[in-house]
């Protein structure tokens, strides 16, 4: 290097150096732009999952009261049975 600073082309602009406050506004904007891009995607991602967990909570709670409904009619239908079953004996003695 020649001790000179180095010179880099902007878009349409004149050139300025590396030095220059031109390359420190592109810089910081550089680097906020996919944090803020990583952040939101992070939030995004978040409220998803919590979005599909209560999804998943209230279809479990619905297949579990639909299977604890058919459980008590099958109960239900055996207890009707085995009265009947009951009364059969009783009638017979």
């Amino acid at each position: 290097m020649s001790g000179k600073p180095e010179t880099i082309a902007t878009s349409g602009r004149a050139r300025r150096t590396r030095n220059g406050s031109a390359w420190r506004r592109f810089s910081r904007s550089a680097l906020t732009i996919p944090v803020a891009g990583v952040l939101i995607s992070l939030i995004g991602a978040f409220a998803v999952g919590r979005w599909e967990s209560s999804v998943a909570a209230v279809e479990f709670a619905g297949a579990a009261t639909n299977q604890a409904i058919i459980l008590q009619n099958g109960v239900n239908e055996y207890m009707s049975r085995l009265t009947a079953l009951k009364m059969l004996f009783e009638i017979g003695q």
